[in-house]
């Protein structure tokens, strides 16, 4: 199993997180973290780009709803850019998450 990589930048006014690698019991914690640290105290909007996300379980998808939850409860927002091809696509459309995913960043329209 490869490890789980992140790298925040921005775009425009927006931080975004970049995750690569899988996520699964063993370092969920560790992406719940990332997020967690990719926006810091603002309450703005974080971008979480899963596009490189190769594999996710059930225990990185709570982890991913928990700090998603927790920036929402301070008046945040997060968008997941989960795109048709990626790997983990077919798990989110699976999961029938009731998130804000999307297929490519900048959202436009």
């Amino acid at each position: 199993m490869t490890g789980l990589e992140t790298t925040v930048e921005r775009a425009g006014e927006h931080p975004v997180l970049r995750v690569a690698g899988e996520v699964d019991l063993a370092n969920a914690d560790a992406l719940a973290a990332a997020v967690g640290r990719a926006l810091g105290d603002a309450a703005g909007t974080l971008v979480v780009d899963l596009a490189d996300l190769t594999y996710i379980d059930s225990a990185g998808l709570a982890a991913l709803h928990r700090s998603t939850r927790q920036i929402e409860d301070r008046g945040g927002g997060v968008v997941l850019v989960v795109p048709d091809a990626s790997p983990c696509a077919h798990t989110f459309a699976v999961a029938a998450l009731d998130w804000p995913v999307t297929t490519a960043w900048p959202v436009t329209g």
